[in-house]
């Protein structure tokens, strides 16, 4: 089956003569929007008549509904491209070639089953109608067996007058087969609108853009001693100092540890009381050892010397003051750890009028008199209770330090100092055979920003690049820092160490203030955007779906990707 393409202005001596000049006896012709052909109905019964006169079986394809229609009403098959059944097999496309010529022509057709006939056909550009003898004369040569156009004529308009059974079905045919092509249009319409809402849809809400980005890198190499200090406020290039923070904190601490020894010990029991000034308005200084006795006679002894507030009066009455002080059984024995006692008298007032007017007031159970075999601390308990009480100073004070105050800056391994301040052993255990120490320690140490070093290498580095040509600002994309020699000064607050540092330096690049500057560019205004990236090596911009023209217009679905 061979399939002619037709011209639009093709006239119906044109068609012929293709239609005749192919030999395949099975033609199929492709009949154009707006084709001559549609002029008139009598070119549709010509063309049938011609083909069954040739032995052709033709057939019409064609978008055009009315070429269709008509092909139809003459009685050949035809079938619309899209909607019409299955496609059938094609050999080749013949394109009309022919149908453009003007003027005068001759040329020899071969005819299925026939002789050889000259065709002189006379057409001329842009006519509307060719003349009624040069189509005679023409169809006269195509084996009309003598029948005139004439009678043709007359046959046709006595078929349509009397309409027969068959142009009945026809008709009917003809409405069916328009309904339907007008149903599948519609369809076809609303595929149309629903593939494009949803390319629209997913355009404007789920687009997204990767932009990939490449600049050119320099390795960079510095060596050179640093200085940080608290007198400095800034970074300084010149004198390569940087700020710093010194940082110092103190604390104390009592801790019980257990005795491993064993001895026949006389303890005396000791406690806190409060002495009462009641007498007078005057301060009153009591030395140590200066004896309290209780009701049943038990004496106990100041540990220090004391100072007694004075009292007040008020209204012609005396309020009472008082203070705390530590004192100590005269005597060893557990019959001293006695509890609350409200009065303790001072026997050296005994006599006189202070006798009652000071006095003192336990309030707690003294505790640690003793006389027998208990636990003691050996030297060896001594001194890792010692060492033990240093190792929890320090620790307390350096975590103190480095998770509250300078979690924010760097610290250098052999920027601080520990110093002890005091160790105090009472070997006297408790009930349970332990012993106490008391410790006092305190923590210096300097520390820097990290932040405010990179910003000095990088100037650093910089001046080094402008020296060499490089005018644009770069940034880090790599960098490796080594400290050695660290040397704290903390009366002078500062801190000065070795530093060895490589990197690889690029242009400074931004991603969010650049992801924000191509928000709704098209392709071709990012592509020219990057281009004009300072020390750009490469990039490359990629959007999905791929049919959009524009980058997101929201920036937060564009993807950057840089080095």
């Amino acid at each position: 089956m061979k399939k002619i393409s037709i011209n639009k202005n093709d006239d119906v001596a044109a068609v012929v003569d293709k239609m005749l000049y192919e030999p395949d006896p099975e033609i199929v012709l492709v009949v154009p929007k707006h084709s001559k052909l549609k002029e008139t109905p009598r070119n549709f019964n010509l063309l049938k008549r011609e083909a069954e006169a040739a032995g052709r079986k033709v057939s019409v394809e064609s978008v055009d509904d009315e070429v269709l229609t008509l092909a139809e009403a003459s009685g050949l098959f035809n079938e619309h491209p899209f909607f019409n059944g299955p496609a059938r097999s094609i050999s080749d496309i013949v394109p009309g070639a022919h149908g453009g010529e003007s003027g005068n022509r001759s040329r020899i057709i071969p005819k299925q089953n026939g002789p050889k006939v000259t065709l002189n056909v006379r057409r001329e550009i842009g006519e509307e109608e060719k003349t009624q003898e040069a189509e005679d004369k023409f169809f006269t040569t195509k084996s009309r067996n003598n029948t005139t156009e004439e009678a043709w004529e007359d046959k046709e308009e006595q078929e349509e007058e009397v309409p027969s059974e068959d142009d009945w079905e026809l008709q009917e045919r003809k409405e069916r087969k328009i309904k339907s092509r007008i149903k599948w249009l519609v369809v076809f319409a609303t595929v149309i609108v629903l593939v494009g809402g949803g390319a629209w849809i997913t355009g404007a809400y789920f687009s997204k853009a990767n932009i990939t980005i490449s600049f050119k890198q320099t390795e960079w190499q510095y060596a050179s001693v640093i200085t940080a200090s608290k007198n400095i406020p800034k970074v300084d290039l010149i004198s390569k100092s940087i700020p710093a923070e010194v940082f110092h904190d103190k604390r104390n601490l009592t801790q019980l540890f257990p005795a491993t020894g064993r001895s026949v010990v006389s303890q005396k029991a000791s406690g806190k009381i409060k002495i009462v000034n009641a007498y007078s308005s005057e301060k009153q200084t009591l030395v140590a050892t200066t004896r309290f006795s209780t009701p049943d006679g038990k004496i106990f002894r100041l540990d220090s010397q004391v100072l007694v507030p004075g009292a007040q009066i008020k209204d012609g009455k005396i309020i009472p003051a008082s203070t705390e002080a530590l004192v100590t059984a005269d005597r060893a024995g557990a019959e001293y750890n006695i509890g609350p006692t409200p009065k303790l008298t001072i026997p050296g007032f005994k006599g006189t009028p202070k006798y009652d007017g000071f006095y003192g007031q336990i309030e707690t159970t003294f505790s640690g008199g003793f006389v027998g075999e208990k636990a003691v601390p050996t030297e060896a308990d001594i001194k890792s209770a010692e060492e033990r009480m240093t190792e929890i100073l320090k620790t307390g004070l350096e975590s103190n330090i480095l998770s509250e105050q300078i979690k924010d800056y760097k610290v250098l391994e052999g920027s601080s100092s520990f110093k002890v301040n005091k160790m105090t052993v009472k070997k006297e255990t408790n009930d349970s055979g332990a012993f106490s120490v008391f410790g006092e320690a305190e923590v210096e140490l300097i520390g820097f920003k990290e932040s405010t070093l990179d910003e000095l290498l990088k100037g650093l580095a910089g001046a080094d690049l402008l020296a060499s040509g490089t005018e644009y600002e770069s940034s880090f994309r790599s960098l490796e820092k080594n400290y050695s020699e660290i040397r704290p000064n903390y009366e002078k607050g500062e801190l000065k160490f070795n530093l060895s540092a490589k990197g690889t330096l690029a242009a400074a690049f931004d991603k969010d203030v650049f992801k924000s500057e191509l928000t709704g560019k098209t392709i071709e205004e990012a592509e020219d955007f990057i281009q004009g990236l300072p020390g750009l090596a490469s990039g490359r911009v990629g959007v999905w779906p791929v049919w959009l023209s524009n980058l997101p217009g929201n920036s937060d679905r564009i993807n950057i990707l840089s080095d």
